[in-house]
């Protein structure tokens, strides 16, 4: 079977099978406001980097044009995440699943 981004290397359950690899549960390790997170870098014009935590819903994206801030949308589905993910385009993805339809706060 093909391995393809929705099932390879993700666990909304668990812990990544793949540790170190840039999956999208187990990407690189980042140091953010005290809290540890697993981030993916994305192929986009618009987003550049994204982390999920499905424990809290807490979805995460760094912005190509706002590197300093990371915008912190909460209450997400693991489902939006793998779409995100999975996108073409993940900027539009962005607006039109997750901008102005989750609460978020900004942090730096």
């Amino acid at each position: 079977m093909p391995k393809n981004k929705l099932t390879y290397g993700i666990s909304l359950k668990g812990k990544n099978p793949h540790p170190g690899k840039n999956t999208a549960l187990g990407g690189k390790d980042q140091i953010r406001g005290n809290k540890k997170q697993k981030w993916i870098t994305v192929r986009s014009s618009n987003l550049w980097r994204i982390s999920y935590n499905p424990e809290t819903r807490l979805l995460s994206i760094i912005f190509v044009n706002k590197k300093s801030a990371v915008y912190n949308y909460k209450d997400v589905p693991g489902t939006i995440y793998l779409g995100l993910t999975n996108a073409v385009s993940k900027g539009e993805y962005h607006n039109e699943k997750i901008k102005n339809r989750f609460g978020f706060y900004i942090s730096t």
